[in-house]
């Protein structure tokens, strides 16, 4: 069984092919951090809406939100909100700002209280490739709290548009069984599909009930399709991101999976997979037959 800092670093590998221009792309790479506008770009590449879920914890679902909250000549801040089933919503904000380097952004790290106000912040280095960009702070510089509360983080934040990895570890007596344990998130951009769906009659006429078309969002929740007279397809569909080696603990490729599940959402009827970008998906068995086009 790998262990938890194992995870992370496969998790982390995973994005920072992207991150960290090669040698020979180098120029290329610096020239677009010292361009106007590079910060805001950066912050671009972040916002929107994101699911996902914990390498350890591949069954809980989790959903996050970046917004740009204030733009101006001297930075960007963006507020990300973080939820999952069975816990209350937490709130970070995360400054960017020009750097003193090509290829480099400054910034700041802020956790955030119910009503969005900062309780502290720390530091935040952001390095910036042709791919994307890997924010991190330092346990030394990133500490909260006083004495024997006192909890330093080690966080790291890598993104490329597409795909989204945060790891963190928090060092510290106050952490309790949390001290030094590492936990990521692996979290895919939301996306949203038109879809058609049509079951064969069971009495075996060959006919078919067709659905009314409908939207589908990749954030794992289940839809039943209906037909022009408000009847259920008698199946639930259910489309999320997906890795190969969530069982087995290793670094995979992220996938959308679409599911087609019976109407109790016990029995799979049938899936298919496919790469995060792609325009259409879809199902095409004997008794069922499902299309998806990509609307965002």
């Amino acid at each position: 069984m790998p262990t938890e800092r194992a995870l992370a670093a496969a998790a982390l590998a995973l994005l920072l092919c992207a991150c960290a221009a090669p040698s020979g792309t180098a120029v290329r790479g610096d020239a677009a951090i010292v361009e106007p506008g590079a910060v805001r770009r950066a912050a671009l590449l972040l916002e929107g809406e994101y699911v996902g879920a914990r390498v350890d914890q591949p069954s809980a679902r989790v959903r996050l939100v970046a917004s740009v909250e204030r733009s101006s000549a001297d930075g960007v801040e963006l507020q990300l909100v973080q939820s999952t089933d069975d816990q209350a919503p937490r709130r970070f904000a995360i400054t960017l700002e020009p750097g003193p380097f090509a290829g480099r952004l400054s910034g700041r790290f802020a956790p955030l209280d119910a009503q969005g106000m900062v309780r502290a912040s720390c530091p935040l280095e952001v390095t910036v490739g042709d791919g994307g960009w890997l924010a991190r702070t330092q346990p030394a510089t990133c500490v909260f709290g006083q004495g024997e509360d006192a909890l330093a983080l080690s966080k790291e934040i890598a993104v490329d548009g597409r795909s989204l990895v945060i790891a963190d570890r928090i060092d510290g007596a106050a952490a309790g069984p949390h001290d030094g344990v590492v936990t990521v998130l692996e979290l895919l951009r939301l996306s949203r599909f038109e879809v058609r769906a049509a079951v064969r009659e069971a009495a075996g006429s060959g006919d078919w009930r067709v659905a009314e078309t409908f939207e589908l969002a990749s954030d794992g929740g289940l839809f039943t399709p209906v037909d022009a007279a408000g009847m259920s397809l008698g199946i639930v569909l259910e489309l999320a991101p997906y890795r190969s080696g969530a069982v087995t603990g290793q670094a995979s490729d992220a996938l959308l999976r679409l599911r087609a599940l019976d109407e109790d959402g016990q029995r799979v009827l049938g899936q298919a997979w496919a790469d995060p970008d792609a325009r259409r998906l879809g199902l095409a068995l004997p008794g069922m037959q499902i299309g998806l086009r990509r609307l965002q």
